[in-house]
């Protein structure tokens, strides 16, 4: 673009003069004064387009070492190429609110874990200028059930049956298989609706892929009909219609009355399990209050890809910036280069860990909706005993665990669950 002079233009006055001039209202006004004279239509977007390279522009004026561009090249349905700015810190956005205002409250329901925001938005604050506060939930600790499913096996030592859902294991068929029996065995004492969520798409069509395989146990009907024999089976897809699938979902549980809050099962209703996927849109701004959302199971951490490009540039933004800020308060300082490093490097892992840990806890929120509900959340992975895991969940989800007293298994879950559920209204 520089030499065509685009780094002559002075942006903020030109993003100054689009907003004073008004000037995307009147370009979309006057483009629709000549579609209408000229009898043309044109399918109707969400604002005026130049908004948004307005914004666009504006992004440019941020700190160019703060903001990576990215570009993906499409042939499908024709070739095209899309052009995308990625803020890696809001610190230079922020910065003026948290300069100048005598109080910044940031409020959210899952938020949890609170480093990030600590670290990104109030880096200059004192630490005891910043407060936080965890409120426990509506509901008391005893209409909570949670469990951590560890391995399938009674006891949580044994290896060969542990789940493990990294990247590098999640495709091991036989834990794949003892996933689909655990999944069987919750569907035998939850009443009503559960809702499994994956890590990703393109691992939930390798698990379904892999259920609807008999195992050549001896089983003469594999995981998937066995689970449809139990209750009916919805399952997200990407780019699918998701209000369809709630709909149908819904009926198979309350019957065709979808408003209806009779403890009554619906005449014939088994129930249904909806497969799902952790940043997917059923796992935000959806509602599984009830019925709906008697038990949620988490399968493994749904980390995000590191490789991508996007990921690759925030890693090497945080662990740059992290270097930089111990490299200048330890001038003339003990910290070695190296152990400056791995500090570095630590505080980059834990921003990728807290992004998963945050989609997870938004996920778990699906359930619980109001004060007189109940619901079941099990976490399907050996890593969620971990206390550095456990740290990141909200502190009503740890209110609510169950003392596993090592018992990680099938059996133990099963006890568990039995015992929350029985002598409940449905």
């Amino acid at each position: 673009m520089k030499h065509k002079g685009a780094d002559q233009v002075n942006l903020f006055e030109l993003i100054k003069y689009i907003q004073e001039a008004k000037l995307a209202f009147k370009i979309e006004s006057y483009a629709a004064h000549v579609e209408e004279q000229d009898g043309a239509t044109s399918q109707k977007t969400s604002g005026p387009v130049l908004h948004s390279l307005a914004s666009f522009l504006h992004a440019l004026t941020n700190p160019s070492n703060e903001g990576r561009f990215f570009f993906e090249r499409s042939s499908l349905p024709s070739p095209n190429v899309t052009l995308s700015y990625l803020l890696l810190s809001p610190t230079h956005a922020f910065s003026s609110i948290a300069s100048s205002a005598r109080a910044v409250i940031l409020a959210g329901g899952t938020m949890s874990p609170f480093d990030d925001y600590r670290a990104h938005l109030f880096p200059g604050h004192r630490p005891e200028k910043i407060t936080t506060l965890s409120c426990s939930h509506v509901v008391p600790s005893s209409s909570l059930c949670v469990w951590t499913l560890g391995s399938f096996s009674p006891s949580s030592g044994s290896q060969e049956d542990s789940f493990e859902f990294s990247y590098q294991k999640r495709g091991d068929r036989d834990m794949i298989q003892r996933l689909g029996a655990s999944l069987l065995n919750i569907c035998s004492v939850v009443p009503d609706g559960v809702v499994v969520f994956f890590p990703s798409y393109g691992y939930l069509d390798e698990v379904v892929k892999a259920w609807q395989t008999r195992d050549g146990r001896g089983e003469t009907r594999s995981v998937w009909d066995r689970l449809q024999s139990k209750k009916a089976v919805f399952r997200e897809s990407k780019g699918g219609a998701t209000d369809d699938i709630l709909d149908e979902y819904s009926k198979s549980i309350l019957g065709d009355d979808e408003t209806s809050t009779s403890s009554t099962p619906a005449s014939g209703s088994r129930g249904a399990v909806l497969l799902s996927v952790v940043g997917g849109k059923m796992s935000e701004g959806i509602n599984f209050s009830d019925r709906l959302g008697r038990c949620v199971i988490i399968v493994g951490l749904p980390y995000p890809n590191i490789n991508s490009p996007e990921w690759k540039a925030r890693i090497e933004y945080i662990e740059s910036t992290a270097m930089a800020h111990l490299t200048s308060q330890q001038e003339g300082g003990s910290m070695s280069r190296g152990a400056a490093l791995g500090v570095a490097k630590q505080a980059a892992r834990d921003f990728y860990e807290n992004a998963c840990m945050r989609a997870v806890n938004q996920s778990i929120g699906r359930a619980i909706r109001h004060r007189d509900d109940y619901a079941a959340i099990v976490l399907v992975d050996r890593r969620f005993g971990t206390e550095r895991i456990r740290e990141k969940l909200p502190g009503w989800i740890q209110c609510g665990m169950k003392k596993e007293e090592g018992r990680t298994g099938i059996q133990g879950l099963m006890g568990a669950l039995s015992g929350f559920f029985r002598g409940r209204k449905p």
